[in-house]
């Protein structure tokens, strides 16, 4: 296997926008007919029935509308995509069985064709791709809900990942969240939604979100800024950015393709430890949430990728000797849109969660919950605390392993035994946490595929 010699290294779519009312009408639909049905069985059933009666089957709901949704967010792709990727983070407010069905939704939707494309690539090439490239590749190496990417070759040789959103893709968006927005008023007169989560809120942070990945000047400046914060760093290589090909619809990066982190073959075969790649990849995330308050908030596979340093380098690099076992590698970021922020009090509440954890101390556990803000005013902090204890004393010190091989009687023991906090779940995560949360859940995930034995301890 080969891989590319690498160098050393709006808000204006929110307003204004002719709304597409077919689709703003079927949104609405769907989520009128969902509501409906949601109602007739969690308020009228309850009452007529009996709460038992009512919940009986009720998992099985759950997972028929999530599937509902999910046929729907593959038919019309962009925002629904989101909103799907979205709500199955928010482990804090939504079903298990709604997280289980939307966890693995990813960008199902198919390329546009080059004829469709072509217009906005002209409109900031100032001409074909053709014309302007010494190669372009019209095939899409990768389609998601948003844009899609094409590979190119510069007139001098070098070769780049190009990102070109797709066409009235702001009019899309733009009508998907005011449909959205009309859906969460709807909700929140309901009062069991209402006392659990603000839905318009929500809304607001996911739009927030959505208009943030379509501003690809501002991905290019966040691209910037991860190459000053790890300027010394040679564990790290972040791609340049070629902004006399990029625009607020393109933007044109250093094509960085080399080995997927989730490829265990191939990094077998390169020669990285696995062990090694997995403990780097916590390490650098604990320096960009705690040491720059700055960091990469869309680590999946995709975007991540291990690069073996050449033999020839690896002097050059490592004058004291290689500090690990295995081929070095570089680990390589892409895809800079989506970052997350951390404030200094941010900072200090996570930093009195993780000692607290670290020390198993459940009344310092339940302060930095009131620190984050995670508790819900009607949460029973007595209940709370003595559920924290029992998950310590079940969970402390076992690897993931020992954890996937745990007794499903200890899990079914302790549901009964707090079956009172699963069904009222007084949490929330705050909204500044949101990427935090979804990326440190990636993140779990990517380590423990990299190294089974990998102790989160």
């Amino acid at each position: 296997m080969t891989y590319p010699q690498l160098s050393v290294h709006s808000d204006i779519a929110k307003q204004g926008q002719i709304l597409d009312r077919r689709r703003y009408q079927r949104v609405l639909i769907f989520f009128a007919g969902l509501t409906a049905n949601i109602i007739w069985w969690e308020v009228i059933a309850r009452r007529v029935l009996g709460k038992r009666a009512a919940s009986s089957g009720r998992d099985k709901r759950l997972r028929s509308y999530a599937r509902g949704f999910r046929k729907l967010a593959i038919q019309m792709g962009g925002v629904m995509i989101k909103l799907g990727q979205f709500v199955s983070a928010r482990i804090d407010v939504m079903p298990p069985a709604i997280i289980a069905e939307l966890t693995d939704l990813q960008d199902e939707v198919p390329p546009e064709t080059l004829g469709t494309m072509l217009p906005v690539l002209q409109s900031t090439l100032g001409g074909d791709p053709d014309q302007v490239f010494a190669a372009f590749d019209s095939t899409a190496q990768a389609a998601a809900s948003l844009g899609q990417v094409y590979r190119v070759t510069l007139q001098d040789g070098r070769r780049a990942m190009m990102k070109v959103q797709r066409p009235n893709i702001e009019r899309s968006v733009a009508t998907d969240l005011a449909a959205l927005q009309q859906v969460a008023r709807w909700t929140m007169r309901w009062s069991v939604i209402r006392k659990r989560a603000d839905v318009p809120a929500l809304i607001d942070e996911f739009a927030a979100t959505l208009w943030q990945e379509l501003d690809y000047v501002a991905e290019g400046q966040n691209a910037r800024r991860f190459q000053e914060v790890f300027r010394n760093d040679i564990r790290v290589y972040i791609p340049d950015v070629y902004d006399e090909f990029s625009s607020e619809h393109i933007i044109t990066l250093e094509d960085v393709s080399c080995i997927k982190i989730t490829d265990h073959a191939a990094i077998d075969a390169a020669g990285i430890d696995r062990e090694v790649a997995a403990r780097r990849l916590l390490d650098l995330y604990l320096h960009m949430i705690f040491d720059q308050g700055f960091f990469h908030a869309d680590p999946h596979p995709g975007n991540l990728f291990l690069y073996p340093i050449p033999p020839e380098d690896i002097g050059r690099m490592y004058r004291g000797g290689i500090p690990h076992k295995g081929v070095p590698f570089y680990l390589v970021f892409v895809d800079f849109g989506m970052v997350g922020r951390i404030t200094e009090e941010m900072k200090a509440s996570l930093r009195e969660l993780l000692i607290a954890v670290a020390t198993r101390d459940s009344k310092r556990i339940m302060n930095s919950y009131k620190m984050l803000g995670m508790l819900l005013p009607s949460a029973d902090l007595t209940r709370i605390e003595q559920a924290e204890e029992e998950v310590l004393a079940m969970v402390w010190g076992r690897t993931v392993p020992d954890l996937a091989q745990m007794p499903r009687s200890e899990m079914h023991q302790f549901a009964a035994k707090y079956r009172d906090l699963l069904y009222e779940m007084p949490f929330q995560i705050p909204q500044d946490f949101i990427y935090l949360a979804r990326a440190v859940g990636m993140l779990s995930g990517m380590c423990t595929s990299l190294d089974p034995n990998f102790n989160p301890w």
